[in-house]
């Protein structure tokens, strides 16, 4: 990474996207193909609410460098902000094609299962979810909440609770017991 990238850098850590987002663009001015530039500028305008932007150029990164799933997870959450859930869903299907135990990705697309309101394929991704990570708290806490929309109120009380025993617990996670 070269020291005019580091600067954007540490201008996007301080919060100071306005000054990251310059830099950036000066690079891609340069050199299009600038795959830490092109990354770094969509993780910018996706802090600042710029989703279609976001989206433009998490899709240059992949184009650039297909083979790193946080891309594709960073895509569909992008995606989901501006409810294109299809697009999300494909997206982090790729970042599974990817890394098959992708826990993140199952749980994402659980989230668009159950807005869906395809539960049992929502259950699914996030045991998914589960299986490759055990500490997943949201993944359990939402299988609690499909579950009590369910009616299924044992199983719904029994996942909060493993949601609850994984560390650290707050204080809408005991209101859900």
């Amino acid at each position: 990474m070269n020291i005019t990238l580091k600067k954007a850098l540490e201008y996007y850590q301080n919060k100071e996207f306005d000054s990251s987002k310059k830099i950036c663009i000066e690079i891609l001015d340069n050199d299009p193909k600038n795959f830490d530039a092109n990354n770094l500028l969509a993780a910018i305008f996706f802090q600042n609410s710029e989703y279609l932007n976001a989206i433009k150029f998490f899709k240059n990164a992949i184009t650039i460098n297909p083979k790193i799933p946080d891309l594709y997870n960073n895509l569909s959450i992008a995606f989901c902000q501006i409810k294109k859930f299809d697009e999300a869903l494909a997206s982090w299907n790729k970042a599974i094609r990817i890394k098959p135990d992708y826990a993140e990705a199952y749980f994402g697309k659980g989230n668009i299962y159950s807005i869906f309101k395809d539960y049992d394929k929502a259950i699914d991704n996030y045991y998914k979810a589960i299986q490759i990570n055990k500490n997943f708290k949201q993944a359990y806490n939402n299988l609690g909440n499909i579950y009590f929309l369910n009616k299924k109120f044992k199983k719904s009380l029994e996942n909060f609770v493993l949601a609850s025993n994984i560390k650290p617990v707050n204080e809408i996670e005991i209101n859900n017991q």
